[in-house]
């Protein structure tokens, strides 16, 4: 993702086994997918590296951010080339959610709403006569 013109994401490691099962789909990304995907982002900077009897990941290194590392164990080329996108279009910020209700200063004169509370004159007026 750009800001200004900017991309955040600097730099892409890959890291994977030559010989391992669950990098298969890794080194089919890398013969297949990636020269493609370079090409089209000559922003980024692309390492590969050959990790021994390990795991298959990728690691994002954004600008003023932590490293952003993702797993690519048992994915295909078509996953794999998926999480490089979404890291690409990513601003490597953590999404962090508000857990605590958000109160006012001045609440309302008509009290808080609740499921059940009549939203229209739902009621009819009897003649007292």
């Amino acid at each position: 993702m750009t800001t200004r013109g900017v991309w955040h994401l600097q730099r892409l490691t890959v890291r994977y086994c030559q010989h391992g099962g669950s990098s298969i789909g890794t080194r089919q990304f890398i013969r297949q997918l990636l020269p493609e995907f370079a090409e089209n982002n000559p922003q980024l900077t692309i390492d590969v590296v050959h990790h021994a009897n390990k795991h298959p990941v990728v690691l994002g290194e954004y600008r003023g951010v932590d490293p952003k590392t993702v797993d690519l164990r048992k994915k295909t080329a078509d996953e794999v080339l998926k999480v490089f996108t979404e890291l690409r279009n990513q601003k490597g910020h953590k999404v962090t959610k508000i857990k605590s209700p958000i109160y006012s200063k001045n609440p309302s004169v008509q009290g808080e709403w609740r499921p059940g509370v009549a939203t229209k004159m739902d009621f009819t007026i009897k003649d007292l006569d």
